[in-house]
C-alpha cells in the first residue's frame, strides 16, 4: 500500500471512531434522560396517589362519623350530617378514581409527560376554583336559612356542611396543586437536557 491510500485508511478510521464515539455517548444521553423522565413520571404518581389516600380516608372518616351521626341528631345538625354524607360518597369515588388513574402508563417521551403534568396542575387548579363556589354557596344557604322560616335548619345544616367540605377541600387542591408545580419544575429542568443534547 502506498502513503496516500495508508493516510486515506486512517483519516476515514479516525472519522468512523469519532462518529461512533458520540453516537454512543447521544444514546447514552437519551437513555439518561428516559430514565429521567420515568422516575419523574413514578414519583408524579406517587405524590396523586398519596393525595388520593388522603382524600380517600378524609372522606371515609366523614362518611362513617356522619353516617352514624345521622341517626342520632335532629334539626340543623341532621342535615349537616346528611349533607356530609352525600358530599364524601362522590368524594370517596372521586379518591378511588384518581388511585386508579395512576396505574395508566403516560405516553413515551418528554412532550407526552409535559402535556401530561400540565393537565394534571390545571385540574387541581380548576378544582379550587370549584371549592371556591362551594363555600359561597354555602355562606348563602346558611344566610338563607335566617330569612326564612319553612327548611331554615335544612338551609343551615347544608350551608355549615358545604363550609366544612368546601373549605377541606379547597386546602386539599391548593396542597396538591402546589406540590405537583413544584415537581414540574424537574420536568423543566430535563427539557435543558434535552436540548443540549441535541
Amino acid at each position: 500500500m502506498n502513503f496516500l491510500a495508508i493516510q486515506f485508511v486512517n483519516n476515514v478510521m479516525r472519522k468512523l471512531i469519532l462518529i461512533l464515539l458520540v453516537a454512543c455517548s447521544t444514546m447514552n444521553a437519551f437513555s439518561q434522560q428516559r430514565t429521567d423522565l420515568d422516575l419523574f413520571n413514578r414519583q408524579k404518581n406517587k405524590i396523586t396517589r398519596n393525595g388520593m389516600i388522603v382524600l380517600g380516608g378524609w372522606s371515609a372518616a366523614n362518611l362513617i362519623y356522619s353516617g352514624i351521626a345521622t341517626g342520632q341528631t335532629h334539626g340543623t345538625n341532621l342535615y349537616f350530617h346528611q349533607m356530609n354524607v352525600i358530599w364524601n360518597s362522590v368524594n370517596l369515588g372521586l379518591a378511588v378514581m384518581g388511585y386508579a388513574g395512576t396505574s395508566r402508563k403516560i405516553g413515551p417521551g418528554y412532550a407526552a409527560s409535559l402535556k401530561n403534568q400540565a393537565k394534571l396542575e390545571k385540574t387541581f387548579l380548576f378544582n379550587a376554583g370549584l371549592d371556591m363556589v362551594y363555600i359561597s354557596s354555602g355562606f348563602y344557604l346558611r344566610e338563607r336559612s335566617k330569612n326564612v322560616i319553612k327548611n331554615a335548619d335544612k338551609f343551615k345544616g347544608w350551608g355549615e356542611s358545604l363550609l366544612l367540605q368546601g373549605g377541606g377541600l379547597l386546602l386539599f387542591d391548593a396542597i396538591m396543586y402546589t406540590i405537583h408545580n413544584k415537581h414540574g419544575k424537574q420536568l423543566y429542568k430535563l427539557a435543558d437536557k434535552v436540548q443540549l443534547t441535541v
